[in-house]
């Protein structure tokens, strides 16, 4: 990447990070009055290095290297003070654009745009700047609006606290044809590391409540199965690596063992799939429901939102935040070709 200086007319060559954004962002801040098109200039170059680099992108979100610590301020809070201060429209326009453009590519999550909401309302440094931003707030939910429905039409809006999906509840266990489960997710960038995806429940008919039939969920990028049968709980974790940033198919169909087949599960993620074994969960009867993105403990039920481990301390489950659509259960296990067919 090249950098030209007007007043010695030379370039240098440097490798942008977290410290060379926020001292980019720190120039255009002291230099917009005086030299408000070499400033605006710098921005669309900027602009321009972001549109071809996504990776770029996510280093507006890492903290400034000072020495061998790490300043808070990142790139993303510098550019906002910029704009914050900025007089001029054309500067302004040029760093908004980088901003619209850094959003497209990574994500903001809900705390920042509730952040870029609330300077709408502060003391605007010149009196074009709330509706500058509010345009670039514009530009940033039509775009992504147009890639979530270009995948999915419809679909729901998980915060990663209050938000989760019941689905189905007329069935009863066990399911003799094994059972499929099917979501298209769209992890947001501030999700927890471990999180719910499917949580099915069987009513206990005997000691009243639910008691967990099998969880699905995402630990570390990576779908793990628990399945509840008698003789305890068996784990699977699929090999498979969940992409970032985009939609995700995820389709997991567990087939019911036999006389001369044992127990597997198929795990399909987007055109990957993985087979593994996996005991059928326990044949008891009652009631069956299936939960999606969040612990059952929602709906005031009593089993732990953990996820269990082999010889490593239990992972506490937090709700799903993000987007979720075509949710679907099916109460027979899928071959790989109808698997494939769901999208």
């Amino acid at each position: 990447t090249a950098f030209h200086s007007e007043e010695d007319d030379s370039t240098h060559e440097f490798a942008f990070g977290a410290s060379q954004l926020c001292d980019v962002f720190a120039t255009i801040r002291a230099n917009h009055r005086r030299a408000p098109e070499a400033c605006a200039a710098l921005a669309t170059e900027l602009h321009a290095l972001a549109e071809q680099n996504p990776a770029l992108c996510e280093v507006f979100f890492q903290g400034k290297e000072v020495g061998v610590a790490t300043h808070p301020s990142t790139p993303w809070d510098e550019a906002m003070a910029l704009v914050r201060d900025c007089t001029s429209a054309v500067v302004l326009e040029r760093v908004v654009d980088v901003l619209v453009c850094v959003v497209l590519q990574v994500g903001i999550g809900v705390d920042r745009v509730r952040a870029l909401l609330r300077s709408l309302v502060e003391p605007p440094a010149w009196p074009a700047f709330s509706l500058t931003l509010l345009r670039g707030l514009c530009r940033m939910v039509e775009q992504d609006q147009r890639a979530v429905q270009a995948h999915v039409s419809r679909y729901f809006i998980f915060d990663g606290a209050d938000s989760g999906l019941l689905l189905g509840g007329a069935h009863r266990w066990p399911w003799h044809a094994g059972y499929t489960l099917q979501a298209s997710v769209w992890l947001d960038s501030a999700a927890a590391p471990a999180v719910h995806l499917f949580r099915m429940m069987r009513e206990d008919e005997k000691k009243g409540g639910e008691e967990l039939v099998m969880e699905a969920a995402i630990h570390d990028r990576k779908v793990v199965l628990v399945s509840m049968h008698s003789s305890g709980r068996s784990i699977a974790t699929c090999p498979i690596t969940l992409p970032e940033r985009r939609w995700v198919h995820i389709v997991i169909s567990h087939a019911r063992n036999g006389l001369l087949r044992r127990a597997e599960v198929d795990v399909r993620i987007d055109a990957q799939q993985a087979t593994m074994h996996l005991p059928y969960p326990t044949d008891q009867g009652g009631a069956v429901r299936v939960y999606l993105g969040c612990s059952d403990a929602a709906f005031r039920t009593s089993a732990p939102a953990t996820l269990p481990r082999i010889n490593q301390p239990a992972v506490q489950l937090a709700p799903l935040r993000g987007l979720v659509g075509g949710a679907r259960v099916y109460p027979a296990a899928l071959t790989p070709p109808q698997a494939k067919a769901l999208f």
